[in-house]
């Protein structure tokens, strides 16, 4: 006798077979949730300024369904703004990936270098954090930016 059949003859009608069915599949397919230990660093250099970085502290982010969750770090030195934006995301199966949305630095407003959509790569589970593909540094406008990040999954 199938499986189906089976719940049929023991829940006693097709509504009620199709409610655990239904029930049955969407508990054993619900993602994980997982717990991110999620660090950007993001530095701005002016020959005349100085340097200036954001301050690197770590931020949890919990997912807990597959919405993506940004997270955004800026720091300015005189005229110059560097920002970075980071993608977290976690798809039906609990695999949690990372992605570059963009990195910028900006001269009173204006773009002066900058890259964005960066690659989205597995977060791997693990005491080592995973680097977070597509950061790296430039200069223009007289100034400079450069940006690091990295992912943990905690629990």
């Amino acid at each position: 006798m199938s499986i189906k059949r089976r719940i049929l003859s023991l829940a006693g009608t097709a509504a009620t077979a199709s409610a655990i069915l239904a029930g049955a599949g969407s508990a054993a397919n619900a993602a994980p949730a997982h717990t991110l230990d999620a660090r950007i660093n993001v530095c701005v250099e002016a020959s005349t300024l100085g340097v200036k970085c954001a301050a690197l502290s770590p931020t949890i982010i919990t997912l807990s369904d597959t919405n993506p969750v940004l997270k955004t770090v800026s720091t300015t030195l005189g005229p110059f703004t560097g920002t970075v934006q980071v993608k977290y995301q976690m798809d039906a199966a609990g695999t949690v990936r990372h992605q570059l949305v963009f990195w910028k630095l900006l001269k009173n407003g204006s773009l002066a270098v900058g890259a964005s959509n960066g690659q989205a790569t597995v977060v791997k589970p693990g005491a080592t954090p995973s680097p977070v593909s597509g950061m790296g540094s430039g200069s223009g406008g007289g100034g400079s930016i450069s940006n690091s990040a990295t992912t943990q999954i905690l629990s």
